[in-house]
């Protein structure tokens, strides 16, 4: 009798411990596909990091879109209906913008054949150190730059830190510098379109009376400047057409991220097309990147193509 219980309690604890054995594996094969689970959870969450960060990094900050843009306005002269005109700004160069980039840059340029090509500040960046080949590449590249009236561009504030070598750089390449001053297209029959151009507000250097003393409201006018938020200084002077860059549309076009971007002297101008009054203002996105980060998303590099036309 005895060995049968205790025959029976061994087999009570053979099951038991069969029981168990089962769980653990049961809880083990649970565990591994937790763990599967996971892993797939950060692979992807890495993957999509990864790729944001090439995307952001590497893709966006080298394209190159163009905006095509058409003015309509009576005071265009007829002589001059049909003019185009190309603005770019924020080249930055060295930042994510290089000689492959310039090259793109030129063809670009070149195949949209404009009148008039304007640059509106910001050519180096001062974080960066160049070498006398970079100067040399820039020059050559913007020289290239070709258009059948004239080339001309204001220096935005990255510029006054390398002042000497921009006008060195932009001189050579045929861009004739606009800070405070002005210059006239003529079409035929004394007819004319105006350019302003003007420094940064930050460096003492805008100053709108004496580069507008000459103004003239019925003359078809376009105004140059780096910082958007400088377009409420010329209340008094009512351009057409005003064209800055800076802001760079805050690069990273992501909540909370694109507030915290936000650059003194394009706070209430980002990017796009204002009109104030009778000024028609257009922000571009810029080329290159700032702030130390050498990052763009949904903030394309951008070239601005005007065509400025008379109605019929």
């Amino acid at each position: 009798m005895k060995g049968r219980v205790e025959k029976n309690e061994n087999l009570a604890k053979e099951i038991e411990k069969e029981k168990k054995k089962q769980e653990f594996e049961e809880k083990r094969v649970l565990l591994e596909k937790k763990a599967r689970k996971i892993i797939k959870i950060f692979s992807l969450v890495f993957l999509i990091l990864t790729s944001f960060f090439y995307y952001t990094r590497f893709l966006e900050p080298s394209m190159l879109l163009v905006s095509e843009i058409r003015i309509e306005n009576a005071k265009v002269p007829a002589s001059l209906s049909g003019l185009k005109l190309l603005h770019f700004s924020d080249l930055h160069y060295k930042t994510t913008t290089n000689e492959a980039f310039l090259i793109k840059l030129v063809d670009s340029v070149n195949a949209l054949k404009p009148d008039i090509i304007v640059f509106t500040g910001d050519l180096l960046e001062s974080e960066v150190s160049y070498t006398k080949e970079d100067y040399q590449v820039l020059t050559e590249k913007l020289s290239e730059l070709a258009c059948t009236i004239s080339k001309y561009y204001v220096k935005g504030e990255e510029d006054y830190e390398n002042d000497g070598i921009i006008e060195i750089i932009m001189k050579d390449a045929g861009f004739i510098l606009l800070d405070n001053l002005h210059d006239t297209i003529y079409g035929t029959v004394d007819e004319k379109i105006q350019i302003y151009g003007l420094g940064i507000q930050g460096k003492n250097d805008f100053h709108q009376e004496e580069t507008f003393q000459e103004f003239t409201p019925d003359v078809f006018s376009i105004a140059l400047f780096h910082e958007p938020d400088s377009i409420d200084k010329l209340a008094n002077y009512p351009v057409d057409i005003a064209l800055s860059g800076h802001s760079h549309n805050n690069q990273l076009q992501i909540p909370l991220i694109h507030s915290l971007l936000k650059k003194e002297g394009a706070t209430a101008y980002l990017n796009g097309h204002y009109i104030l009054s009778n000024t028609h203002l257009f922000v571009n996105s810029g080329l290159g990147t700032d702030n130390g980060l050498k990052l763009r998303f949904l903030s394309f590099p951008t070239l601005n193509f005007y065509r400025f036309v008379r109605p019929n």
